[in-house]
């Protein structure tokens, strides 16, 4: 179990999973900042991330593993916090990811962007989770699907009672490419709130030969 702090400026790091790796990243209040994340190896990973209040961060974590990764993350945004996302999903193997961000604090928000290029095996579930009023997400997604690939995507926004002025919207586009091909969506919206801004988008589609 390790963990990292981060104060402001350009940040760099790599994540090299044996077996099982438990990564704690903290982000201080106040702090702004870039972050570029390595991840390689094979096992299963958890990593949880906490960004301070008024914080502002852009993030790109980048997988880069051929082999087999069991990735969780846990996100907590607190109050004023900013957080731009981006994942890269360009390797080969098989690997299965379960991402939830937390809007602990009020007026938190979050873009969320992946690209993704599915050479062989992921699955993958991404939860926007609204608990603080006045949080606003995004979560972008944009996917290739090469020959006898699989991919599945869960994607959620919930936001619950109570947590008015919140704001979830999700998008996902992807193009299948070749033949032999499995590739499922489910866009989801749970919402218990009705002062709030919700919306989904999802397309799949083939390539005129």
């Amino acid at each position: 179990m390790s963990k990292l702090s981060f104060a402001s400026g350009s940040h760099k790091h790599l994540i090299d999973v044996f077996n099982r790796e438990i990564v704690t990243l903290e982000f201080e209040d106040n702090s702004s900042g870039s972050l570029f994340l390595e991840i390689d190896g094979n096992g299963k990973l958890e990593r949880n991330y906490n960004f301070g209040s008024h914080s502002d961060w852009s993030v790109l974590v980048m997988n880069r593993s051929s082999k087999s990764l069991e990735i969780t993350e846990d996100i907590r945004l607190n109050e004023y916090s900013k957080l731009n996302m981006n994942y890269g999903e360009l390797s080969y193997g098989k690997h299965k990811k379960d991402t939830v961000a937390n809007f602990v604090g009020h007026d938190s928000e979050l873009d969320l962007n992946s690209a993704i290029l599915s050479f062989d095996s992921l699955t993958w579930n991404i939860m926007a989770n609204h608990l603080a009023k006045r949080s606003k997400a995004n979560v972008n997604n944009h996917a290739i699907v090469l020959k006898n690939a699989h991919l599945d995507l869960d994607i959620i926004g919930k936001i619950e009672n109570g947590h008015s002025g919140s704001e979830t919207h999700q998008m996902t586009r992807i193009m299948n490419l070749g033949d032999g091909l499995n590739t499922i969506v489910h866009p989801q919206l749970l919402i218990e709130e009705n002062d709030v801004a919700a919306s989904h988008a999802a397309s799949v589609g083939q390539a005129n030969e």
